[in-house]
């Protein structure tokens, strides 16, 4: 163990030695009234050299992030012309902190960045563009053609659930627990952008690979997060959804789930939002009216709900 720790810390003091600046370049004439300025260049080789230009009369010091290199951010105009996040995955390894550094740019100087198409480069031509933030304000270059790869408009953890769908497909290649804690990243990211019909849908195809009490729990968690974050559901629509969460909690105490206080707790909870038989009919409900609010509940789940009532 000790071995390891030198061995990494004289990595991450390596690291830090040869972690040099961008080289500074004086900057051409700035125009009069200028402030930040980024400028794109296309070179021969299909590479796009983007020059960040002190136009102000102070000296500037930015966060140049590893090796002294400026992150410009990137977007790309998709098919209908608007610009969205080119998001790439950084081509840098550090095992720490000490490659990060500061650019210190005095005034009517510059630093720059190549971006390396050939590293990104797809199928899709279109025009690219680069900023970055300073003073909370975003300065844009000037934009370049470009070829992209696609995949690359997704972020990071897009990125990552499509690689764990991917494991997915080829299920005998992964251990219980990998299944279980992959299906439940899919289906909980899926949620979290909101999609909560595909949410549903996806946890319906791997049913499959989880046992029926990992099924319903995370069944559970989908439904009672619905719940929690629907805010303009009737009184009618929440009480089919807390029948359904409540039929859930019955099933996974048959299959004696492990945290089977938690699913108690849960059912008790849900009972307080059912209606009784007399508010039901006092809501003067007609076939129609039941089926229409089941089929809003399918946003869910295509699965038919039994209403229940509270008891007297």
């Amino acid at each position: 163990m000790r071995k390891f720790v030198q061995i990494c810390l004289t990595f991450c003091v390596a690291q830090s030695l040869f972690s040099q600046e961008v080289a500074q370049c004086k900057a051409p004439q700035c125009a009069a009234g200028s402030n930040v300025i980024i400028k794109a260049a296309t070179e021969k080789n299909g590479d796009i050299q983007v020059t960040l230009v002190n136009c102000t009369s102070d000296t500037l010091v930015v966060f140049g992030g590893y090796s002294g290199k400026i992150r410009f951010n990137k977007e790309i105009q998709d098919n209908n012309g608007s610009w969205k996040p080119y998001d790439q995955e950084s081509k840098y390894a550090y095992w720490c902190g000490t490659g990060l550094r500061s650019l210190t740019i005095p005034s009517n100087y510059c630093t720059r960045e190549s971006y390396e198409q050939s590293r990104f480069k797809g199928s899709f031509k279109t025009k690219i563009r680069f900023s970055f933030v300073l003073d909370q304000k975003v300065v844009y270059s000037n934009p370049q053609t470009a070829m992209v790869n696609k995949k690359l408009l997704l972020t990071p953890e897009d990125r990552s659930i499509n690689a764990l769908k991917k494991d997915l497909k080829t299920p005998e290649r992964l251990t219980k627990q990998q299944k279980d804690n992959y299906v439940n990243q899919v289906v909980l990211h899926r949620f979290s952008k909101g999609d909560h019909r595909q949410a549903y849908e996806d946890l319906k195809n791997y049913k499959s690979l989880l046992a029926p009490g990992e099924f319903r729990a995370l069944e559970l968690a989908l439904l009672s997060k619905y719940v929690g974050a629907a805010k303009n559901l009737s009184r009618l629509e929440r009480a089919l959804l807390a029948s359904k969460i409540i039929a859930v909690c019955e099933r996974l105490i048959e299959v004696n789930y492990p945290r089977k206080k938690r699913v108690q707790q849960y059912r008790k909870f849900y009972t307080q939002h059912l209606l009784t038989a007399e508010e039901f009919q006092r809501m003067n409900p007609t076939s129609a009216l039941y089926q229409l609010v089941v089929l809003k509940e399918s946003r869910l789940t295509n699965t038919e709900v039994v209403l229940r009532f509270k008891a007297k």
